[in-house]
């Protein structure tokens, strides 16, 4: 069963109010414009699910910064890492001699056709 969400409590609102902005431009300064926003909103989210731990601190705008920056260390840690192999050199095979006046005879959508579709790869005995 999930929490019950209550209202409001006085001046939480105001509190937020006036420190999100100063929270957003924070972050986004630090890790620009969409990690940033993203980090803010976590934050927020955070701020009115512990308005009483909040209420408590002497600085609840720096705390919920850093609440913003375990956000986007999490981000992180979660994002894969992509490896790619590595590329192999390719050989240009010298083409038949007539292919560049054959190329030349076709219209630009056959030509591209024929690029993509040759037999080698994309691009195989096709000028660039």
């Amino acid at each position: 069963m999930e929490p019950e969400v209550r209202a409001d409590a006085p001046g939480f609102a105001s509190f937020l109010a006036s420190a999100e902005p100063r929270l957003r431009r924070a972050l986004v300064a630090r890790y620009g414009l969409e990690v940033g926003r993203d980090a803010c909103a976590d934050a927020v989210a955070y701020a009115w699910e512990h308005q009483a731990r909040l209420r408590s601190m002497g600085n609840p705008v720096g705390y919920l910064y850093r609440v913003g920056q375990s956000s986007v260390r999490r981000q992180h840690r979660r994002a894969r890492r992509v490896v790619l192999p590595p590329e192999r050199p390719y050989e240009m095979v010298d083409p038949e001699p007539g292919l560049p006046a054959a190329l030349a005879g076709l219209t630009s959508d056959q030509r591209v056709a024929k690029c993509t579709n040759a037999r080698g790869g994309p691009g195989a005995f096709c000028p660039t």
